[in-house]
């Protein structure tokens, strides 16, 4: 039973940007995380709510009007963007998922996409090549300012890819990619019916995941501040 007096903690923005650019996160960030999530006494939900986003207006209005001209598409053009292979888990999905039993689902249309690669397999044999050859580099261009900013998001990206000591070469990574379509399947865009999707979703997406980082990194300020032994997984 949710209690009378529970409420949805709120943290802006602007504050959890400056609380995650810090080195320790700030006192009043880590006071709200503890009121969401802390104490088991507490009136808590277990929700944050991140409020007075600058972007979030404008792509919502971008994006949501964008539904209705996707669902009002030709059977045929709605077809091309359904991906059985991926058992329906990226592109164009109505009345092929089963939420009850064996009835299929025609209460509403989904669309699936990953915001922040369209291909994961492919990103992550990038990622995989990238670290083989930079630990061979000799720092050629490392002074180059693309150069280096590239390499920095890189390294940044290879800190938290488990992936890189977990499957250990690229047929073991496809292998597992095929044993499982639904998480690796590329994805599958309107790019000719309603070519200004693509980027629609991927704004928003990419902004709700840079969001849920910035709480993360929060979170795990707190919990280190807290716990002696704790090993965290850095995200970007």
């Amino acid at each position: 039973m949710v209690p009378r007096n529970a409420n949805v903690v709120k943290i802006s923005y602007n504050d959890l940007v400056t609380a995650c650019s810090n080195e320790d996160s700030s006192s009043s960030v880590d006071d709200l995380i503890e009121q969401a999530f802390g104490k088991a006494n507490s009136s808590s939900l277990g929700i944050i709510a991140i409020t007075d986003i600058p972007s979030l207006p404008s792509l919502r209005t971008k994006l949501l009007p964008l539904t209705p001209k996707l669902a009002a598409l030709p059977p045929q053009q709605l077809e091309e963007i359904t991906a059985p292979e991926s058992q329906y888990q990226v592109g164009w999905s109505h009345g092929r998922e089963k939420l009850e039993g064996d009835k299929l689902d025609f209460s509403k249309g989904s669309y699936y996409a990953n915001p922040l690669t369209d291909d994961l397999v492919e990103s992550m044999l990038e990622r995989r090549r990238y670290n083989a050859v930079s630990q061979l580099s000799d720092g050629e261009n490392d002074n180059e300012e693309s150069h280096v900013h590239g390499k920095q998001q890189m390294e940044e990206v290879l800190k938290w890819d488990e992936s890189l000591n977990q499957i250990q070469n690229e047929e073991e990574l496809r292998q597992l990619a095929n044993a499982n379509p639904a998480f690796f399947a590329p994805n599958v865009w309107p790019s000719k019916s309603l070519p200004e999707l693509e980027n629609a979703l991927k704004e928003m997406g990419q902004l709700i995941h840079r969001i849920g980082v910035y709480l993360a990194k929060c979170c795990d300020s707190y919990v280190a501040a807290r716990v002696s032994v704790v090993t965290f997984c850095t995200c970007v």
